[in-house]
């Protein structure tokens, strides 16, 4: 029998403003995203992590000063034979900001704060855990901001006796940039992983999806991705909605990542749909997807494989005769009820 769920709507677009930023925290909430990610940041060393200790930290802190502050995701990693830890600090970003060094100064002095009030904290014998800010520009615009404090205070527009003599006193802070618009670091990110679909689907979202759609479903179909499927869901349709593709084909792309181990196990109808698409145009790719749309609901009634037969019923079908079959759908009591049906209307 297929997956029983709540039906599952595009999220809606509020007051049209993208809410970019947070479909990304939301994404690497869980592990199978995080572990993706930190293959990238720890670019040469990831070897040395332990991943079984990885630990997301809350991040919603109070400083002294009791102001809130946060950052988009917190992880501590234990190191593979040793009592030693690292702190990874990431944000995501969708636009620059001229004093991202100071933020992320800030951040790292949060968690320093957090160490020096509980030293439970600190790593056995009493060291503090390594700290690295990192930050995720996901906008449409290279990242041009500094990266350090050192930058934001123009060193070398100081006099160069004094740049000498505080070498490495006051503004040694500084962060590394994940800019997925650099085609250098496109080029570091292999096509499976999670980082290589969310770069590729902001450069040209509604082409690249096909291809995102293999390596979603060869990696994160089952019921155990569910959850972090949903949220590369939530991203994938507030990304498609920003690049103007229309409702009714997002909602479609959407359900089918939701359902994707039951629309695999139909023989994949999305990558049909979308091959429609490209070969003959929004009008054919719609009705690809209304064939989809009844063989899914045919599915929740009547189990995977009544769905299985119909998808090779409706394959030629043109719309009139899918209304018919969708209302069959609704109207027929059992799944061989429904195949007679649609035999006849094809």
């Amino acid at each position: 029998m297929s997956r029983t769920r709540n039906d599952a709507t595009v999220p809606a677009p509020g007051a049209q403003v993208r809410r970019h930023d947070q479909t990304y925290k939301r994404i690497f909430q869980h592990r199978v995203a995080v572990l993706a990610l930190l293959r990238l940041l720890a670019r040469g060393w990831f070897s040395e992590l332990d991943q079984s200790t990885i630990k997301l930290d809350p991040t919603e802190n109070v400083g002294a000063d009791l102001a809130r502050r946060l950052c988009d995701a917190a992880w501590r990693v234990w190191f593979k034979n040793s009592d030693r830890s690292v702190i990874f600090l990431v944000e995501f970003q969708s636009s620059g900001d001229p004093a991202m060094a100071l933020r992320t100064l800030r951040y790292s002095e949060t968690v320093y704060d957090a160490i020096r009030a509980n030293p439970a904290l600190r790593d056995p014998g009493g060291a503090v855990p390594l700290v690295l800010s990192y930050v995720v520009n996901t906008g449409a615009q290279r990242w041009t901001a500094e990266t350090s404090v050192a930058g934001l205070v123009r060193e070398d527009e100081l006099p160069p006796s004094v740049v000498r003599a505080t070498a490495g006193l006051g503004t040694t802070h500084r962060h590394a940039v994940v800019d997925l618009q650099s085609s250098e670091v496109r080029q570091l990110i292999p096509d499976d992983n999670i980082l290589g679909w969310l770069a590729a689907m902001e450069q040209d979202p509604w082409d690249s999806f096909p291809t995102v759609y293999e390596h979603l479903a060869s990696q994160w179909a089952g019921a155990e991705h569910d959850s972090v499927r949903e949220a590369f869901a939530a991203w994938t349709a507030e990304r498609l909605r920003a690049a103007g593709v229309p409702a009714a084909e997002t909602q479609i792309i959407f359900d089918q990542i939701i359902d994707l181990q039951e629309e695999m196990d139909m023989g994949r109808t999305y990558t049909e749909w979308a091959e429609g698409h490209r070969q003959t145009g929004r009008e054919q790719g719609l009705e690809q997807g209304r064939r989809t749309m009844v063989v899914r609901q045919a599915s929740r009634r009547f189990g995977t494989q009544t769905a299985k037969a119909l998808a090779e019923m409706v394959r030629s079908m043109g719309p009139e005769q899918l209304d018919q079959v969708g209302d069959a759908v609704v109207d027929c009591e059992t799944g061989d009820e429904l195949l007679a049906q649609a035999a006849n209307g094809a």
